[in-house]
């Protein structure tokens, strides 16, 4: 499925989890009454048991996969009641959907399935998950019914979430083939996936480690990486019950990092919970918002302190604003730097913006065609005041520039600041879309961790929105090419900008670095001007800067970014491999799991097998 842009101002989103989709794999039956089908799986086992799935749901969608379906031999539906609108069985699983009002008027749906089971070993575990939407409760009844007396393995009421769109999954393991109720049956609390030791293998495994950058299995224990490298050599260090996920060629990489972006303040400022499913569904596990103030902070500290932040957010509060106001120091000491290592919720620095942009013009060194050089707010000693002023405090500095007068006054006081030493605040330029020739070397000497973007606004430029520049600047224009080259011991990351440039997804990006078009709403593409088309990058020059690259711009690289011992898990898998697909091919690609210091925080219904 192609990923369409999305609207600035707003984002109509349907379910991500989609937990009324029908459960991955097997021979899907649509209930209209009892019906017995064979499974496709190997009849000849050691162990050959009955079961009976109750499943009833007064929750609009709800959801029983059964994560290893080639246990089941046969399933029979006894019988269904109520008035869903969707039901469906097969052996890996059952679903079962009605609409919202039916739901909200408190209305059950259900379903009664006969499994035999078919297992090499005795007892047999079936291994299931559960997912629901927010709305209601689901209860799931297992009896063994091999004996003359039925006996219950399981019994789990599936309760209600405090908060929409929450992901609440529930994984359960039930022993069959025993005539007690299984004692080793585990349940792990909705939302948490939590799971101890899990290996992933047989796939493309893309480290973004320069030292190892391909391995073959990755070995994780709790939030933490533990091992990388060639299977056999994982699988030795790994502990002997560890979960092993197969990842069928699939491609495993770090969590995507969005250095820069604006969308729960300007998107999702009153569902959090909206954004971060987004995020997650598109392989963010990290973002960073830079036009912070008290109440964004406020609502930020609420929603983690209720335990409902689920992916890493970094948050900079503003000094200087658009328009160029001071805003002072209102943020300390109320708010300190905040970066304790695994935290989802830091305050890493602070944002300048140096120049007009949403407000006012950009400053450039040559004018419009009013005759004016556009609005710079500050000189670079004024500048480089603010950013010692900053660092007395620990805080590191953001700084917006958009016109290479504003950039050349940002890299005089980053130069004024550091001195000639280490930049050890890991001080930022964003941005960084007009510059002059004589700007590239100046990067190496300043050395700012320096953030750009990967979306190209073809369709802006095509439309006439822009005024064009003049011939003799055009190449100034987001000059990525000549800026990276000049500077190959410069730290580059990546941005979104969102919702004002590009959109929270990173396909788009990856394709905006390498071709530079734009997709329209009807699926036609924008094309970038002729001056454009000679800064392209490649995917392997892009997929560094959108996550070790971002790591480092957030002051998070030594735990975040790469896949290598020590670091946290925060892991993606995809359906294919950016580095070799074709170049139409790369807006395609879907994210089928985001893993969040060990935890599946988003998990394609299709796809839970790669889901531990």
């Amino acid at each position: 499925m192609r990923i369409k842009r999305i609207s600035p101002v707003i984002f109509l989103l349907g379910s991500l989890l989609c937990a009324a989709c029908s459960p991955a794999g097997g021979n899907e039956s649509v209930v209209n009454g009892a019906s017995t089908v064979e499974s496709s799986n190997a009849p000849n086992k050691t162990l050959e048991s009955v079961i009976q799935v109750r499943y009833v749901s007064s929750s609009d969608s709800a959801n029983m996969t059964i994560r290893n379906p080639e246990i089941i031999k046969s399933y029979t539906t006894l019988e269904s009641w109520g008035e869903p609108s969707r039901l469906s069985v097969s052996e890996a699983g059952i679903a079962i959907e009605q609409s919202a009002q039916h739901a909200a008027e408190g209305n059950e749906a259900g379903v009664l399935v006969e499994y035999e089971v078919a297992s090499d070993v005795s007892p047999a575990e079936i291994e299931i998950v559960l997912e629901k939407s927010d709305l209601n409760k689901a209860r799931m009844t297992i009896m063994d019914v091999s004996g003359p007396d039925p006996v219950v393995l399981e019994d789990y009421e599936h309760e209600n979430t405090s908060q929409a769109n929450d992901f609440n999954r529930t994984r359960l393991a039930v022993a069959v083939g025993v005539s007690v109720p299984a004692a080793a049956a585990q349940e792990i609390p909705a939302g948490t996936g939590e799971t101890s030791s899990i290996i992933f293998y047989h796939g493309s495994i893309l480290t973004m480690n320069s030292n190892k950058p391909i391995a073959q299995a990755v070995w994780i224990e709790n939030d933490t990486i533990r091992a990388v490298g060639e299977q056999d050599e994982v699988f030795a260090m790994a502990d002997e019950d560890a979960i092993k996920i197969d990842l069928g060629g699939r491609t495993l990489m770090p969590g995507f990092i969005d250095s820069h972006t604006h969308s729960f303040n300007n998107i999702w400022r009153d569902d959090f919970e909206a954004g971060q499913q987004f995020l997650l569904a598109h392989g963010i596990t990290t973002s960073a918002e830079l036009f912070v103030k008290d109440d964004l902070i406020q609502d930020f500290l609420s929603f983690n302190d209720s335990g409902q932040l689920r992916m890493r957010i970094s948050l900079y509060p503003l000094r200087v604003d658009n328009c160029g106001e001071d805003l002072g120091e209102w943020y300390w000491p109320d708010y300190p730097v905040s970066r304790e290592d695994g935290a989802l919720l830091q305050i890493p620095g602070i944002k300048i913006i140096s120049d007009g942009g949403s407000c006012n013009r950009p400053a450039r060194s040559y004018p419009y065609p009013d005759g004016s050089l556009g609005d710079l707010y500050l000189d670079a000693q004024t500048l480089a005041g603010l950013i010692e002023q900053a660092q007395e405090h620990g805080y590191q500095v953001a700084i917006h520039g958009l016109g290479d007068r504003a950039i050349t006054v940002n890299l005089d006081a980053l130069e004024i600041v550091i001195a000639g030493g280490e930049n050890s605040f890991h001080h930022r330029l964003e941005h960084n879309t007009l510059l002059s020739e004589d700007m590239f070397a100046r990067y190496s000497e300043v050395n700012p961790v320096t953030v750009i973007f990967g979306f190209f606004p073809a369709c802006t430029f095509e439309s006439g929105k822009f005024v064009e520049q003049p011939a003799q600047y055009q190449q100034m224009e987001w000059a990525w090419r000549p800026l990276i080259e000049a500077n190959p011991d410069v730290h580059f990351a990546w941005h979104s900008d969102s919702p004002w440039v590009g959109q929270p997804e990173p396909m788009t990006h990856i394709y905006g670095f390498v071709t530079r078009r734009e997709m329209r709403e009807d699926g036609s593409f924008c094309e970038p001007p002729a001056w454009a088309t000679d800064d392209l990058l490649s995917v392997e020059e892009a997929l560094p800067m959108m996550t070790i690259g971002s790591a480092y711009a957030l002051r998070r690289d030594h735990e975040i970014g790469s896949i290598e011992p020590g670091k946290l898990a925060d892991l993606i898998i995809l359906s294919a491999n950016p580095l070799e697909a074709e170049t139409e091919d790369i807006l395609d690609i879907q994210v089928l799991m985001s893993m969040v210091g060990g935890e599946v925080k988003h998990c394609l219904d299709e796809n839970m097998e790669l889901c531990p």
